[in-house]
């Protein structure tokens, strides 16, 4: 996947800083030999341009937009690509982050906390065909009791027997061959500024 190239937030970049991040991004997989299926945003931090610049450069995926529980094609004027929807709560920041200066994470819960919390909400999940999207940084989620910890909700995961365990790619690959899958035209949504001012 590709999470852009300097991890600035995209709404902190005019659109052609954001072209050109993505791009740089690209040629530094490139140079590695990767080409990337998909990509999320830093902070999943997504504009109104993102998505359309994920089809252009013929990427099958965003991982960007928190407004569902279920994967679904997202129709841009580049493309369309599958929307894998992520969620603060299925991160594993919020459990585990601690950094003195900035003061961006001052919690760390026992590894059994993120399991209880992951695995109530797949189970909620499986009755309404919704999927979790886990996001493990390796060094938060690397530790060697986190690793258990994730080890341990991929087994409930699968002992629940109704369960899949994919990657975004293979999620967005079923996403594009199942007929009856949602399509959304990507269109910016209008908010009151009165109501939602923007800061």
């Amino acid at each position: 996947g590709h999470h852009s190239h300097s991890h600035r937030p995209p709404q902190l970049l005019t659109e052609d800083e954001e072209r050109r991040d993505f791009e740089q991004g690209l040629d530094a997989l490139d140079r590695l030999g990767i080409r990337p299926r998909g990509h999320r945003s830093a902070l999943w931090a997504a504009t109104w341009t993102t998505a359309g610049l994920v089809a252009e450069f013929g990427l099958r995926y965003e991982s960007n937009q928190m407004d569902d529980d279920r994967p679904y094609l997202l129709e841009t004027d580049h493309g369309t690509i599958a929307e894998i929807p992520p969620h603060w709560s299925w991160d594993d920041y919020p459990q585990y982050a601690y950094m003195w200066e900035p003061g961006i994470g001052k919690t760390v819960v026992p590894p059994s906390t993120a399991v209880k919390v992951w695995a109530e909400e797949l189970d909620a999940l499986r009755e309404h065909g919704g999927a979790l999207v886990l996001n493990a940084h390796p060094f938060l989620s690397g530790r060697a009791s986190r690793v258990a910890a994730i080890r341990a909700l991929i087994e409930q995961a699968r002992a629940w027997g109704d369960v899949d365990v994919l990657t975004a790619g293979e999620a967005a690959e079923r996403i594009f061959n199942d007929p009856s899958a949602a399509k959304r035209k990507h269109e910016p949504l209008y908010a009151d500024p009165i109501v939602y001012p923007h800061y």
